[in-house]
């Protein structure tokens, strides 16, 4: 059976385009009529496609798919597979870490507005820390850009959160934050993070407030007023510093809002 590219792209539910790309590739090949000079695809090319497809799919590059269809060397088709299992199998808890953070997101979510203005207590798991920047102004260190970058690929297992001084908690006049990424410790083990030099926020009780933002200026007073009077009212005096993120944003009369965390260890 000879088929021409617009049959065989019929027949296998794909494209000329694609087609033209796995030939020009190498991983299918057509022969050419002497007669004619017209370029066909045969049964092998159809085969070809889609065991290109089946590994395509399974997350190989297409020159990794090129390299397996060249030859059969066992050792080296193995070794990929067995790489390849890795990979799926890491993508797989990662996907279920995904999904309790999704539980997690939607149980805030619906306690957030009785929270706003309000304290409570909660416990908060253990996580480890990457910081960056200073307020707004970023850290040039490579390093730990780099380290950065390769973090955020995790998301949104990530969080960007702000670490409030326990100094400006204390006197409410400069608030002093810096921006950095966490990530829950036993997250980071299970997906094989590497976390050595991060900082460690312990596990334990914190006190737990929402807050809404509607203004473009960075944190303020008014930020931490809830958190404080609690403090007082409960005479709190040894603190820690604190801890913000985003848990929401929406639009309100065309305007911008967002709503943040606050966490406290006790």
């Amino acid at each position: 059976m000879k088929y021409s590219i617009k049959q065989m792209a019929l027949l296998l539910g794909t494209t000329t385009y694609k087609l033209r790309y796995y030939q020009k590739l190498g991983i299918i090949k057509p022969i050419v009529d002497e007669n004619t000079g017209y370029r066909y695809y045969s049964v092998l090319d159809t085969r070809r496609f889609n065991m290109a497809c089946n590994y395509s799919n399974l997350g190989f590059s297409l020159q990794e798919t090129l390299d397996i269809l060249s030859s059969f060397d066992y050792d080296y088709i193995n070794s990929n597979f067995t790489k390849k299992t890795e990979e799926i199998k890491k993508e797989i808890i990662y996907k279920e870490l995904c999904l309790s953070y999704i539980d997690e997101t939607k149980l805030e979510l619906k306690y957030m507005s009785a929270n706003i203005n309000k304290v409570i207590i909660v416990h908060q798991e253990e996580y480890a820390r990457l910081e960056f920047s200073k307020g707004e102004i970023i850290n040039s260190d490579k390093k730990i850009l780099e380290k950065r970058d390769e973090l955020m690929k995790y998301s949104p297992l990530v969080k960007w959160v702000s670490r409030i001084s326990k100094d400006s908690i204390n006197d409410l006049q400069d608030i002093e934050y810096f921006y950095g990424l966490n990530i829950k410790t036993k997250d980071a083990k299970e997906l094989g993070i590497d976390i050595e030099g991060f900082t460690i926020i312990p596990d334990g009780k914190y006190l737990y407030t929402v807050f809404k933002k509607n203004t473009r200026d960075d944190f303020d007073k008014q930020t931490l007023t809830v958190i404080q009077d609690y403090l007082k009212e409960n005479n709190i005096n040894n603190i820690n510093d604190a801890y913000s993120t985003c848990i929401f944003s929406t639009t309100e009369n065309e305007d911008y809002v967002n709503f943040h965390n606050i966490l406290l260890k006790i």
